[in-house]
């Protein structure tokens, strides 16, 4: 009788510790896009966007995003910016020089619990675009009046 009732408390604990302690960390952000505008004052900005994922029951709720950058080949990501879940799912990184970039999304649960990463990248490149010439006029062409 004992036993039973000692295996029936532990199916408790465990129980309550799977549904409600135990949380899994969030899923990582969704759509995560980088892409390079120009700017007024003629600098490369490059915006950022991304879906934040919806919490499953067994997730905890969101406290936001926290991106990243480097240049490509470096070994390690820098911190760039935190984003707020309730703050618009995008951030443009101002006045970014040329070269190729890769960035980095991590989504942070109120556990501070961070997602496997998302990744995008751009390639910056500040030269003027080139200017296209008028082709020249076909030649050995006969009009024909019908």
């Amino acid at each position: 009788m004992q036993l039973d009732v000692i295996a029936l408390i532990l199916f408790v604990v465990l129980g309550v510790y799977f549904l409600f302690i135990r949380k899994r960390r969030p899923t990582r952000p969704l759509s995560f896009t980088a892409t390079v505008t120009r700017s007024t004052n003629g600098m490369s900005n490059v915006t950022l966007s991304w879906t934040p994922p919806t919490p499953a029951a067994d997730q905890r709720a969101l406290k936001g995003t926290q991106l990243f950058v480097r240049i490509k080949g470096a070994t390690a990501f820098d911190p760039l910016a935190f984003v707020a879940a309730d703050q618009p799912p995008t951030l443009i990184d101002e006045n970014v020089d040329d070269g190729d970039w890769e960035y980095q999304a991590v989504t942070v649960d109120n556990a501070d619990k961070q997602s496997a990463p998302a990744f995008a990248s751009v390639t910056v490149s500040s030269a003027p675009p080139q200017t296209l010439r008028d082709p020249s006029p076909p030649t050995g062409f006969t009009a024909v009046q019908s």
